[in-house]
């Protein structure tokens, strides 16, 4: 709030984005886009600005699949063993003109593994291809987490001249 006032300060003095930039130790285009953000008839009023910026970061916001017509068919679709992407875009084929009815597997898998300790997943967490309710790490981390043998267990050099191969037994 005290840089939105020292904004509103300047720009009645008079002063440039970029010296008010330099003063408050900003880029000079994010005081640009404040000011043209929050101006009102022309003005920049720091409380009404103040005011715009807590009701654009409003939280929580309303969820996708808090739709219950949406949440119903994907749950259906989860449930016959469909994956998220196909379940995405099943959806946009079946509903091509309702945006209301799709929904992208990013969504998806927030609802199964993010949002409310995945409140989706609560319905189908018996039907999910992958077999897991939570989510598996990507790549362990960590200590003995690389997959590759340590060099002291292999069984020889990778490549062996002829020399150094075993003698095969001929069949005469």
């Amino acid at each position: 709030m005290r840089d939105r006032e020292e904004i509103g300060f300047q720009l009645a003095r008079g002063h440039g984005v970029r010296r008010i930039a330099a003063a408050l130790g900003r880029a000079p285009s994010t005081i640009s886009r404040e000011v043209t953000r929050n101006r009102i008839t022309g003005r920049y009023v720091p409380s009404l600005a103040q005011e715009q910026t807590w009701a654009r970061a409003r939280r929580p916001r309303a969820r996708k699949l808090d739709g219950l017509a949406l949440r119903e068919q994907v749950t259906v679709m989860l449930t016959d063993r469909f994956s998220p992407e196909q379940v995405a875009g099943r959806l946009k084929v079946e509903h091509p003109e309702n945006l209301e009815m799709q929904v992208s597997h990013e969504t998806i898998y927030q609802a199964l593994y993010v949002q409310g300790r995945g409140s989706l997943r609560l319905e189908v967490a018996a039907a999910l291809r992958s077999g897991r309710a939570t989510q598996r790490p990507q790549r362990p981390e960590g200590p003995g987490s690389s997959r590759t043998l340590p060099p002291s267990s292999t069984a020889g050099p990778a490549h062996a001249t002829a020399t150094e191969r075993p003698q095969k037994s001929s069949p005469h």
